[in-house]
């Protein structure tokens, strides 16, 4: 979240429309590709050594050491994979020129359920 608000989108983000199940942050059937392969690349490497901490009977070698700094290494290492996939492979979707805050309803009729022309104010 860190790289996609300040490095990929530089804080020009759409607030709004991460509510909406169908506005612009879908991606792909609900799934940002890009954020499930810094997961997995990011925790994978620091689960041997949460066993070794679980069960120390279980040898896990060098891992545990790993383990030991596994906040600063998941941190780094996701902030740096998803702001290079997001560089090679961006969702120009989720680009928008300027941050976008607030979605006003311009009518009080939305209160019924009724469909209105929505006016968006930009910080």
């Amino acid at each position: 979240m860190v790289a996609d608000y300040w490095l990929v989108h530089k804080g020009n983000v759409d607030v709004p429309a991460m509510y909406y199940p169908h506005g612009r942050y879908r991606y792909w059937n609900g799934i940002n590709w890009r954020a499930v392969v810094t997961l997995l690349c990011s925790v994978l490497p620091t689960m041997p050594g949460l066993i070794g901490n679980i069960n120390p009977r279980i040898n896990v070698g060098r891992a545990l050491h790993l383990f030991d700094i596994a906040w600063l290494y998941g941190f780094f290492s996701a902030l740096i994979i998803f702001w290079s996939l997001s560089t090679f492979w961006p969702a120009k979707e989720t680009f928008v020129d300027r941050l976008i805050l607030v979605d006003q309803r311009t009518s009080s009729s939305d209160l019924n359920g009724d469909e209105e022309k929505r006016e968006v104010v930009t910080a």
